[in-house]
């Protein structure tokens, strides 16, 4: 989840009905009541529901009665928080019933403790991949276009990649304003809408 910009990027389940899974993707996953304790963790931690937020204690929301407690026996759960690249968290999260809490909690937590640093590995190579992949399309995009000025501008107008008529242009400061390594538009209604 990108709790910075409420988004659900990716689901992965295993033991629940579809139609469950679905009604998490679409509409539940943006009012479960665990979204501010999970966004408040720091990267690695792992904890038990019983322990932190029962779900007893929001007993009265939408998400409990129309998600949480149709499904029976999930009120429980335990999970890790992992942050990935880019404002993304990934969450690992188990639930079980209540009246085995206090048996599945401490070994999920163990478990969960145990696969951390791999995840977390996998996480670095992943991250170090995205890195050399982008590097490689921006370069390619420039090889392409050898013809004319070209560049490459990330989401925040950093400029990642400029071949050398782009950079004459930046220089001249007449249709493209390059500040602080980020990329402007010369004309201000042109660059309103350049984002």
């Amino acid at each position: 989840m990108n709790f910075a910009e409420s988004r659900l990027n990716f689901l992965s389940v295993q033991n629940i009905d579809p139609a469950f899974a679905k009604s998490f993707r679409d509409h539940f996953a943006y009012i479960n009541p665990w979204i501010p304790y999970w966004s408040g963790a720091r990267s690695g931690m792992t904890a038990l529901s019983e322990e932190v937020f029962p779900a007893r204690s929001f007993a009265d929301t939408e998400f409990y009665n129309d998600w949480l407690r149709p499904q029976k026996d999930v009120e429980a759960g335990a999970g890790m928080k992992i942050v990935g690249d880019r404002g993304e968290t990934i969450q690992f999260l188990m639930n079980f019933p209540l009246s085995l809490s206090e048996t599945y909690g401490k070994a999920a937590v163990e478990v969960l403790t145990r696969v951390r640093g791999n995840l977390e590995r996998s996480l670095s190579l992943a991250r170090l991949t995205r890195t050399s992949v982008e590097q490689a399309v921006a370069a390619a995009a420039l090889v392409e276009r050898n013809r004319c000025a070209a560049f490459v501008v990330e989401g925040s107008r950093l400029v990642r990649e400029a071949n050398q008529m782009a950079l004459q242009i930046f220089s001249l400061g007449q249709a493209v304003i390059v500040r602080s390594d980020r990329c402007f538009m010369a004309n201000t209604v042109a660059d309103a809408r350049f984002g």
